[in-house]
C-alpha cells in the first residue's frame, strides 16, 4: 500500500508521482486500486516484485520523501466451536491452547451453551476441519471455519 507523506502542504497524487519518476517499473504489476486518503494498493505476481518496487521507490530521492510504503496486516483464519457447556474453562477447551486465541464468544443454541470463535494460523486450522469435530475433555464438539462478513453501512452490501 502506498500513501502520500503527511509533511507536504499541497495534496500529492501518487499516480502522477509514479508516472513522472517511474514511467516503466521493473516489477510485474497484477492490479492497482485506489483507496481512501489518496492511497493506492498494488498487487504483484510474486513477492520478489513487491521487493523490486519497494527498492525502486526508496532509491529514488523524490519518491522516498513523498511516498510512504505500508504492508497490509495479515489476518489469521478463524474457527468456531459450537455449543460448548458454560462450565468448560477457556484454558481446558482446546487441545492446543497456546496456538488458539479466543476472539469472542456468544450464546449457543440452548441455555447453558455457548459458541466460541478462535483465531489461529492456517496450518493449525486444517486438522479440525477434516474431522469437523474436536475433542474437548469428556466430549466431541463441532468445529467449522468462521467467515468474517462485513456489511457496508452505505450500500448495505457485504
Amino acid at each position: 500500500m502506498l500513501f502520500p507523506a503527511q509533511n507536504f502542504d499541497q495534496p500529492t497524487h501518487i499516480s502522477k508521482l509514479l508516472n513522472s519518476s517511474l514511467p516503466i517499473p521493473k516489477a510485474k504489476i497484477k492490479s492497482i486500486k485506489k483507496i481512501k486518503n489518496e492511497g493506492m494498493v498494488i498487487s504483484f505476481e510474486s513477492n520478489e516484485d513487491t521487493d523490486i518496487l519497494k527498492s525502486e521507490i526508496t532509491e529514488n530521492s523524490t519518491l522516498n520523501l513523498k511516498i510512504i510504503i505500508k504492508s497490509p496486516g495479515k489476518r489469521h483464519p478463524s474457527a468456531i466451536l459450537y455449543d460448548l457447556p458454560l462450565d468448560i474453562s477457556e484454558e481446558a477447551n482446546t487441545p492446543i491452547p497456546d496456538k488458539l486465541k479466543l476472539r469472542f464468544k456468544y450464546k449457543g443454541s440452548s441455555p447453558g451453551l455457548q459458541n466460541r470463535v478462535f483465531e489461529t494460523q492456517a496450518q493449525d486450522l486444517q486438522f479440525p476441519q477434516k474431522l469437523n469435530k474436536i475433542p474437548i475433555p469428556w466430549g466431541m464438539f463441532n468445529v467449522k471455519e468462521f467467515f468474517h462478513c462485513k456489511k457496508c453501512n452505505f450500500c448495505q452490501s457485504f
